[in-house]
């Protein structure tokens, strides 16, 4: 099942789609029921997966946003939540602008990655 991306912090989601008459944001807890009826979910979360921007302006940081320390930080929150599952994919957003270093990251971090450190490269 694809569905939209999880509301922004608590008690923001309604000032959030106001504001920005956008998406209908699903909160965890109903994700959570949706998901015992599901085999599979895709959050469509665009704009917020492995990032292969490399332009920077009011929404994106280029330097900070990179395929390498976005699968880190999804790594490691895997991590820290203790998740067992057995299958977690990522995607990167967007292909059509990926570069070849980008793949590399992917790969090296994400399908081939040693052990996760908390800490900062």
């Amino acid at each position: 099942m694809s569905v939209p991306k999880l509301g922004p912090l608590p008690g923001l989601r309604l000032p959030w789609q106001g504001a920005y008459v956008g998406p209908v944001f699903w909160t965890p807890a109903y994700l959570t029921a949706v998901s015992r009826h599901v085999d599979q979910v895709d959050l469509m979360a665009y704009d917020t997966g492995i990032p292969c921007y490399h332009y920077s302006n009011l929404a994106h940081q280029a330097s900070a946003e990179t395929v390498a320390a976005a699968v880190r930080g999804v790594r490691v929150a895997l991590t820290v939540t203790g998740s067992r599952r057995r299958v977690i994919g990522v995607a990167l957003f967007a292909d059509y602008s990926s570069t070849p270093q980008d793949w590399d990251s992917y790969v090296s971090d994400w399908l081939r990655p040693g052990p996760v450190s908390r800490e900062p490269r």
